[in-house]
C-alpha cells in the first residue's frame, strides 16, 4: 500500500503559509490563482482572506492540544500584581490561561466569568469596576467594553504573562499611585534529610539590604575616627609629660610649705622660742663667717 505524502514533507515555512492560503480560499469559496491578486487582497484593510489564513497559520505555531500552561514574569518584575485586591488577581490569572497565544486578547463575558470564579453577588456587581481598575494600572488593555449586544475584549500585558514562545516581551508600564516595593527575591540554602545542601528561593526585605550597607558604612567611619584620635594623642604626648613634671615640682613645694605650718601647730611656744632662737644662731654664724 502506497504511503500518502505529506502536504509539506520539508517543513517549509513558505510552503505551509501557501498550503494555508489555498485552505482558506476553499473555506471562503474564492477562485482566486494569480499571486498577485491574492497579495492585493492580502492588502486590503478589512480581508475576510488574510484574517483567515492567519487564524489557520497560528494553529501551527500554537495548537491548543500541545499547550499545558502559560508563562509569566518574576515576582520583582511584577510585584504591582500582589498589591490588587483578591477578586481581582484571580481575575487577571483566569484571563492570562485562556488568552490567545498569538494575540494575548481575551472575549469577557462576565457572566460566565463570574461563576468560574464563584464570585459572590457584589463581586459579580463590581465585576467591570474590577477589569476597569486592571485596564488603568496596565494589566490589562481595553479594546471594547461588554455591551448588551457583545461582549467585552481585552489584551492582556505580554510582560507580565504569555503563552508559547517567548520573544523578548517588553513589560508595558504597571502603574499604581504610591507603590513602593519592600520586598526581593532572595536566595536560602535548605539542609535535606540525607545532609544534602540546596538553594532554595525566598523573599527578602529591601531594607536589610539597605541596613547593612549603611553599618558598613558606619563601621569604616568609627575605624577611621579612632586612627585620626590616637595619631593626635601620640603627638600630643611630650608637652604633657613636661605639664605633668611642672604640676608634679609644684605639689611637692606645696606638701613642704603644709608639713612645715604642721610641725609648728605642734610646737609649745618655748620649743618654738628654743628652735627659733637656734635658726636665728645659726643664721648669725654664717653671717660672720661670710665677712671673714
Amino acid at each position: 500500500m502506497e504511503k500518502r505524502q505529506k502536504p509539506n514533507p520539508f517543513n517549509s515555512s513558505c510552503l505551509q503559509a501557501l498550503l494555508d492560503i489555498q485552505t482558506a480560499m476553499e473555506r471562503l469559496g474564492m477562485g482566486l490563482t494569480d499571486i498577485r491578486d491574492i497579495i492585493a487582497d492580502f492588502k486590503e484593510k478589512d480581508s475576510e482572506l488574510r484574517e483567515t489564513a492567519d487564524q489557520i497559520n497560528h494553529a501551527h505555531e500554537y495548537p491548543d492540544k500541545s499547550i499545558g500552561f502559560f508563562q509569566s514574569a518574576r515576582y520583582d518584575k511584577i510585584q504591582e500584581f500582589y498589591e490588587l485586591p483578591r477578586a481581582e488577581q484571580i481575575l487577571f490569572v483566569l484571563m492570562c490561561s485562556i488568552q490567545d497565544p498569538k494575540t494575548g486578547l481575551v472575549t469577557v463575558r462576565k457572566g460566565v466569568f463570574a461563576d468560574a470564579l464563584h464570585y459572590t453577588d457584589t463581586e459579580r456587581k463590581n465585576m467591570q469596576r474590577y477589569l476597569d481598575d486592571l485596564t488603568v494600572k496596565g494589566f490589562l488593555r481595553c479594546i471594547y467594553r461588554q455591551t448588551n449586544k457583545k461582549p467585552g475584549e481585552y489584551k492582556v500585558n505580554q510582560g507580565v504573562a504569555w503563552i508559547g514562545k517567548q520573544e523578548k516581551k517588553e513589560l508595558s508600564r504597571i502603574d499604581i499611585p504610591k507603590f513602593k516595593a519592600k520586598y526581593m527575591i532572595g536566595k536560602d540554602t535548605v539542609i535535606l534529610a540525607d545532609g544534602t545542601k540546596m538553594d532554595s528561593g525566598t523573599l527578602k526585605l529591601i531594607f536589610d539590604d539597605v541596613k547593612e550597607t549603611e553599618q558598613t558604612e558606619e563601621r569604616k567611619r568609627a575605624s577611621a575616627d579612632q586612627n585620626t584620635d590616637s595619631a593626635e594623642s601620640h603627638s600630643d604626648s611630650e608637652p604633657q609629660e613636661h605639664c605633668n613634671q611642672e604640676t608634679s615640682e609644684n605639689q611637692d613645694i606645696s606638701s613642704s610649705a603644709d608639713n612645715m605650718q604642721k610641725i609648728s601647730e605642734i610646737l609649745t611656744p618655748e620649743e618654738e622660742l628654743m628652735f627659733s632662737g637656734t635658726l636665728k644662731g645659726e643664721n648669725h654664724n654664717a653671717d660672720d663667717r661670710s665677712r671673714v
